[in-house]
């Protein structure tokens, strides 16, 4: 079964192989930095021929590989930052490879180096790259410690064969139980007991490596090892760090920490570096200068001893004698005194040996007469050093003869005193001082010939090609230097007064192992704040984001509608403060919803209603937004539109506009007008449009929908008034024809009657009541042929057949013509007339103008009460001629002014007379204006009088 089997690519250590190969290029980084020393193998030198910069370049690749875990980098600089690991480590797997020759680090390393690339590859196939990396090393680790175990350092070996066999079989079966527990659940109990194995025994073997200065395996293994240990905790780690929040607050904190702490670190170590260097330049000057001050005193001891006992054999005996006993004692008492020589000779000048001591037999009577310094003293008269040759004593030590000549009181030459010195008590006072393991102190003669080593077998071997100091110092130099690929701290020294070399050998590891152990202690101190900062960053980290998350998670239990869920948090800080905010919002969110839904119910249930309304009326209504798109639509939009309401709703009006435009008879004129509401989205409009195929009429109302003064959209009504213009065109026709029908019998029987009038009042028999019965009579013919006279006007309006004569006219004597004809009727009333002078003509229908002012003159007498001023004004007005009648009556009322103009209305207060008229007056006499190009109108105050005018315009110049 695989039911302990991740899903590919869920791997809880993902990601845990390159932590630990960036923490371990950064250590090796500074370690192969600060201390490149601390590696003892040529081959890394010629490997990479500058260690230091080795380092440098592992510690990149770490910072390199530590971004984009820290801050949000681009892939390929995490692709980048793993093949140049891969570069910098693989130079560090190959000089294992061919300098160390250890097995387990070749193929650890090795391995490390490649997986690292590959580590995102096997993430994606769902392969567990550093359980896998851990398992392989365990038993790698532990087979080869079983089967192979000399090929381990001696500090690890020193564990002797059976304690590393006990090692060994822990690996094997921690790696074996690491291996068979690859893809089990991270609770098993097998898998947390193999990591912990597993990483126990890593921090062991680098606990031994450290102890023997092995420095980068103890680095390398002592990072597994902790990894190793943090695997089980690693799926609760990461459950805790459980926001984004989180992550940068542990990426804040870790930088903030480890960055300033690293170059701290590094500024500081660099600095003790350079002034520990420095003192040990120094020191190591002052030892080698101290040890040639030993050397001269040295010789000059044995020189001094020697030249008191030439003195005192030049004064206590008579050398010229030769008495052997008396010299051999002599020279028994200073050798046994200064302790400093190898034997005492005494030459006479011809350089025969005449007495030695302690006794040779061999070189009594033996000719000396060759050496150096023989001959010199004989030939200057004065105590001279000989070079240093091998004495023919077992181990043939080297010695130094010094040749003192013995001179009498009359100064003269008898003979003369060699003493050998013994230079091997100069050696061994020289190598007691300590220079540490591999350093010395070793002197050269004159010559180039080694005279003093800690190594005996150097003796008398002339000095190396590549001994740099020692010539400088046989040329009279003094001072320090590094050595040997800077491995060793060199300083030499001339001995003036003999002409020899000193040089003092200190090993860098001896020199700098103090900055070593601190720089280790540093690492160490890095490490253990590194993972204090860690886990004080987790720690904190959870302390603020988990109120956090809190609050997060009850945010989105109200966005999902619970808003009856509180927070309790006693922080005591801001975010106890922001959770109670949280409750009282909630408290008041839920007050709102509830008000929000109750509103909501009612404005559902207005909605229906309105909706209902919409659906009930006659007219088809259309309502869209900003955008131009139909959001609303009632049924009726199929009968008056005969639009399909399936397709409709979320369609452009413009759409259905084009549809309507297609079956009108002007469709530019429609287009043109909707084109000017889409324009100006704030002016109201309504027209007919006229429709073919089939015919019909509707009326387009147009208005803009406002709210807070903002245009939200528009609502547009269709009425089909079809119907209603047929009967409208069937009551003119008949109107017409009854008429027509009525006008000639009215006309005969009004001539018959005034014929009848003028006849009556010539015969002087007839009763008055008759003659005043037939001027009734006439009077009410004469008001039927006018009604007819109006019916017949509004139905020529009506069928757009009114006909004008239009003549260039006189509007003031038009004006003096109507009041001369009224004048009966106006004689009750007081008439103001203010004809302006200069009026110019205008073109119009003389029979028609004067209809209208004569509609506004009976009105006013007729709707003023007796003896009420009547104001009639004729003036001019730019190019306009303004006619106007005003009256003092009781003027109109709203409702009775926005009717005015309307057909068959009449004043509801008549004042005076009695009502009569068809109340077309007004509507025929603006008709007969418009047609004009003119303007009728009306200014009116309810109790004050109302004020009727019009305007013609102005009658353009004849041209010349």
């Amino acid at each position: 079964m695989d039911s302990g089997r991740k899903d590919p690519g869920r791997d809880d250590s993902g990601g845990l192989l390159t932590w630990s190969a960036l923490i371990i290029a950064l250590l090796f980084g500074v370690t192969m930095f600060f201390v490149p020393y601390e590696f003892e193998r040529d081959l890394y030198t010629r490997l990479f021929f500058y260690l230091p910069g080795l380092g440098l370049l592992l510690f990149l690749s770490g910072l390199f590989l530590l971004l984009p875990r820290l801050l949000s980098a681009p892939p390929w600089l995490d692709w980048g930052a793993r093949f140049l690991f891969m570069v910098s480590f693989g130079w560090v797997w190959v000089a294992y490879a061919l300098a160390e020759r250890i097995p387990t680090a070749i193929l650890s390393f090795g391995l490390l180096t490649f997986l690292v690339p590959l580590e995102p590859l096997l993430l994606r196939r769902g392969w567990p790259p550093f359980r896998l990396y851990l398992a392989t090393l365990e038993l790698l680790f532990g087979l080869t410690m079983l089967l192979w175990p000399s090929s381990f350092t001696p500090v690890v070996y020193a564990l002797q064969p059976q304690g590393l066999q006990w090692v060994g079989t822990g690996m094997v079966l921690a790696g074996m139980a690491l291996a068979t527990t690859l893809w089990l659940s991270p609770a098993a109990p097998w898998r947390t007991a193999a990591e912990l194995c597993a990483g126990a025994a890593l921090l062991l073997f680098a606990a031994l490596l450290a102890s023997n200065h092995r420095w980068l395996g103890a680095e390398a293994y002592g990072v597994l090892g902790f990894f190793g240990l943090l695997l089980p905790a690693l799926p609760r780690l990461r459950l805790q760090i459980r926001t984004r929040l989180a992550h940068r607050l542990l990426r804040a904190s870790t930088l903030a920490v480890l960055l300033p702490l690293l170059v701290l670190g590094g500024v500081t170590n660099a600095m003790m570096q350079h002034a520990l260097r420095k003192q040990v330049f120094l020191g190591n000057e002052a030892l080698a200068r101290g040890s040639a001050a030993l050397v001269r005193q040295y010789v000059q001891d044995g020189q001094g001893a020697a030249l008191m006992a030439a003195r005192q054999l030049a004064l206590v005996n008579d050398v010229t004698a030769w008495n052997l006993p008396l010299l051999e004692a002599q020279l028994r008492t200073l050798y046994e005194e200064s302790g400093l020589y190898r034997g005492i000779w005494l030459l006479d000048v011809s350089g025969i040996v005449r007495a030695t001591y302690p006794p040779s037999p061999a070189l009594l009577g033996r000719n000396l007469g060759d050496l150096q310094c023989f001959s010199e003293a004989v030939h200057y008269r004065r105590p001279t050093l000989g070079r240093v040759i091998p004495s023919e004593l077992p181990g043939r030590p080297l010695v130094a003869p010094y040749a003192v000549p013995i001179e009498d009181e009359a100064h003269r030459l008898p003979g003369v005193m060699v003493a050998v010195i013994d230079l091997r008590g100069l050696s061994e006072q020289l190598n007691a001082i300590g220079m540490g393991q591999g350093g010395g102190i070793y002197l050269v003669d004159e010559n180039g010939h080694i005279i003093g080593h800690p190594d005996p077998s150097r003796l008398g071997l002339p000095m190396g090609e590549d001994d740099v100091a020692a010539r400088r110092a046989l040329m009279g130099h003094s001072g320090v230097m590094e050595q040997d690929e800077r491995r060793r701290i060199v300083a030499f020294e001339y001995v003036p007064d003999l002409g020899w070399a000193l040089v003092a050998e200190l090993p860098i590891q001896e020199a700098y192992r103090s900055l070593s152990t601190m720089t280790m202690v540093f690492l160490l101190l890095l490490t253990g704040v590194a993972l204090a900062t860690i886990t004080l960053a987790n720690i904190v980290s959870f302390r603020i984001t988990n109120p956090l998350l809190t609050l997060q998670e009850t945010a989105q239990a109200f966005s999902m509608g619970d808003l009856g869920r509180r927070i309790t948090l006693t922080t005591g800080d801001e975010l106890e403060n922001l959770a109670q905010a949280f409750n009282r919002m909630a408290g008041e969110l839920e007050r709102l919803v509830e008000r929000l839904t109750a509103s909501e119910q009612s404005l559902l249930h207005t909605n229906s209603e309105l909706r209902a309304v919409l659906e009930s009326v006659n007219s088809a209504v259309l309502v869209f937004d900003q955008g131009r798109k139909i959001r609303y639509f009632n049924r009726r939009i199929q009968s008056v539109l005969g639009l399909e309401p399936s397709g409709v709703l979320g369609q452009s009006i413009d759409q259905v506009t084009m549809a309507l435009a297609r079956r009108a008879a002007d469709p530019e004129s429609f287009l043109v007008r909707l084109t000017r509401l889409a324009q100006q989205p704030e002016e109201r409009s309504q027209a007919e449009m006229v429709l073919k195929d089939p015919w019909g009429v509707l009326v387009h109302f147009s208005s803009p929908v406002f709210l807070e003064g903002k245009v939200l959209g528009r609502i547009d009504v269709y009425d089909d008034i079809s119907q209603m213009r047929e009967l409208e065109r069937l009551k003119s026709e008949f109107l017409l024809l009854v008429s027509h029908e009525f006008r000639t019998p009215l006309t005969f029987a009004l001539i018959n009657t005034e014929m009848a009038l003028r006849l009556l009042r010539s015969r002087r028999d007839v009763p008055p009541e008759i003659i005043r019965r037939l001027e009734q009579t006439r009077q009410g013919e004469r008001r039927l042929v006018s009604m007819i006279e109006e019916l017949l006007d509004v139905a020529s309006i009506d069928a757009g057949q009114m006909k004008l004569h239009p003549e260039p006219l006189s509007l003031p004597e038009l004006v003096h013509e109507v009041l001369q004809r009224l004048e009966p009727k106006l004689r009750a009333h007081p008439l103001v007339v203010e004809l302006a002078a200069n009026i110019p003509q205008v073109i119009a229908d003389r029979r028609r103008i004067a209809q209208v002012i004569t509609n506004f003159l009976t009105n006013a007498a007729q709707y003023t009460p007796t003896g009420t001023e009547i104001l009639v004004r004729l003036e001019r007005s730019g190019d306009e001629v303004l006619f106007s009648v005003a009256d003092r009556g009781s003027g109109l009322t709203s409702h009775e002014r926005s009717h005015l103009f309307d057909r068959f209305h009449r004043a509801q207060t008549l004042v005076g007379q009695a009502k009569e008229g068809l109340g077309l007056g007004l509507f025929i006499n603006k008709s007969f204006i418009e047609a004009h190009q003119g303007r009728l109108w009306v200014e009116t105050v309810h109790g004050q009088g109302s004020t009727f005018s019009f305007s013609l315009p102005v009658a353009a110049p004849p041209h010349a």
